[in-house]
Formats: structure tokens, C-alpha cells, sequence
């Protein structure tokens, strides 16, 4: 599996990875707290940042977040970890998250409610009535997710059934990672990765599983859309947050890209590139120190 892909824009691209004349960031959405981390082109650090957030329990069995406090202290993190790599403003960033929290939104991509974490098990009624509904394995086989409260479509349901007025007016309900893409870019994107932790995703058509959202009355519409590959944003529009007002200069295009739910696939370019060539060489440092610390992690 590539830990890194990279589409490029208009960069020099040689044949090897150290060859690629950019710097990259790399922002981290954690459970409790974001990292921000610029590396430059030999994958030094030039730059590093990390804001804690709190896990909020206001009832037993629930887990909530406040999803705006987490987006402006993610921009915080982001705008120190650039402000010490100036001499090299990084050109691209990737991201990744947490997963299976649910946020609802409004037209404008700000949260309505806290979001739900992954963690809150308040949807025990739901996941029951899931499996009451579809044959858990024929589920399972379908999704690759078995029953539990932690899937994303129990607490969907759950506020469908509990807080009508939010499921009413919320435009759309986005997980951690698709809530940054629209904060960031104005597209609501998720991973295929991501949207296979939710048990509303199709393994075997790689798309929202229609009948399944039609049997829970959920409108595949409010979710975000599937990720067709790293998108590239021109600066000044949506809000990239790569380089702050001081620092960027003529207009560019600033690459964003997925990570999933804390895995390490990154992802990050530009798709548009006349030749759109791919680089999916692993420096060999990256891959021997993820091999040593996977092989850890199984022994």
C-alpha cells in the first residue's frame, strides 16, 4: 500500500520522491486534540503545532464535540505550523481524521449541533432496529461494518427520531473529514475509505448504498459527496489555509488531499495537470520506519 500519492500541478517532477520541489503539510484531527506539521522537501520539519479540544459528555453513554471550537483551532494550529516554515510555504496538504463522528450543517458548512463521536453508544435503539430490519451478515457482507452504535447511520437515525428540528434543518451531515474539505474548499468530499466506516457504503459498487439509505428514509443527497481524487483550489477562494495572507503571493493553486480515518494512506495534487502523472514512490526512511512500527504494533 503507497503511504504517499502525489498529482502534481505545475512542479518539477523528476523520477525519484526527494525530487519533487515542494513542501507539504500534513494536518491531524484527532479525538482531542489537531496537529499541524509542515515538512519540506527532504521531509525535515519546518514547522509543527497542536491545540487540545475536549471530549464533551454531557449524558451518560454520549460523546459530543463541539465541532466549531475544533475547525478554529485546527486554523490556529495550521496558521503557527506556516508562520515557522515562511522561507518554504507549503504547496499542498493532507488530512486526517477521526472517524465516524456525525455534524450536522447549514447551507453554509457551520455546525447546527455538536457533533456526535464516534464513541457515543446513545443509538443502542437504532443499531437494534438495524438489525431487526437487515440480516446483520447480508449487512455486514454489504458494508463491511457489523452491528454497533459506533457505525455513522445509528446516530443518523437517532437524531432523525430525537431532534426532528435538527434533522430538519441541517443541509447536509458531514463526518470530521468532509467538514473540513467544505470549511476549507467549499466542497463537501468524503473518502471512499472514510464513507466505509459508516454502514450506508456499497464494497461492491464503491457508492452510497441506495436501498439501504431508501429503507432508513435517509437522503442520499444530505451526505457528502464520494471523493473522485485530490482537488486543487485556487488561492483566495474557499479557505485553504496553507500560506497566510502575508506570506502568499501571485495566484496559485493549493492542492488539498485525503488521509481517511487516521490511516496512512495521504493523498494530495493536482488532477488537472495536462499529463496528470502520478509519483508513488515511498521514501525509503518513510517505509522502513512504518514497517518497523507496524511489525510492532502485531507482534
Amino acid at each position: 500500500m503507497t503511504f504517499l500519492q502525489l498529482q502534481t500541478s505545475n512542479l518539477k517532477l523528476q523520477t525519484s520522491y526527494d525530487e519533487v520541489y515542494m513542501s507539504v503539510i500534513g494536518l491531524d484531527i484527532g479525538t482531542t486534540g489537531c496537529k499541524a506539521i509542515v515538512f519540506g522537501r527532504e521531509w525535515e520539519i519546518l514547522g509543527r503545532a497542536f491545540r487540545e479540544y475536549p471530549v464533551l459528555t454531557p449524558r451518560a453513554d454520549w460523546a459530543e464535540q463541539d465541532a466549531e471550537q475544533v475547525w478554529q483551532l485546527a486554523l490556529e494550529a495550521l496558521a503557527q505550523a506556516v508562520e515557522q516554515s515562511r522561507a518554504d510555504p507549503p504547496r499542498a496538504m493532507a488530512l486526517s481524521v477521526q472517524g465516524e463522528a456525525v455534524i450536522p450543517v447549514d447551507g453554509a458548512g457551520r455546525p447546527i449541533r455538536n457533533a456526535i463521536l464516534g464513541m457515543d453508544t446513545r443509538s443502542s435503539a437504532e443499531n437494534a432496529w438495524l438489525a431487526e430490519t437487515f440480516d446483520p451478515q447480508v449487512l455486514f457482507h454489504r458494508t463491511g461494518m457489523p452491528m454497533h452504535t459506533i457505525n455513522t447511520i445509528t446516530k443518523l437515525l437517532w437524531l432523525k427520531r430525537n431532534e426532528p428540528q435538527v434533522w430538519a434543518s441541517a443541509e447536509q451531515f458531514l463526518l470530521y473529514e468532509d467538514y473540513f474539505l467544505r470549511r476549507l474548499t467549499g466542497k463537501a468530499v468524503i473518502s471512499h475509505c472514510l464513507a466505509s466506516r459508516t454502514q450506508m457504503y456499497d464494497l461492491h459498487t464503491s457508492n452510497w448504498a441506495a436501498d439501504i439509505l431508501d429503507r432508513c428514509d435517509l437522503d442520499p443527497g444530505r451526505l457528502a459527496q464520494l471523493s473522485q481524487g485530490p482537488f486543487s483550489v485556487p488561492s483566495g477562494q474557499g479557505r485553504v489555509g496553507l500560506a497566510p495572507p502575508s506570506v502568499s503571493s501571485s495566484p496559485r493553486k493549493e492542492s488539498v488531499g485525503q488521509a481517511g480515518p487516521q490511516t496512512r494512506n495521504i493523498a494530495f495534487g493536482n488532477p488537472t495537470h495536462p499529463t496528470n502523472r502520478q509519483l508513488t514512490t515511498v521514501p525509503r526512511r518513510w517505509s522502513a520506519r512504518w514497517t518497523r512500527s507496524s511489525r510492532a504494533r502485531s507482534a
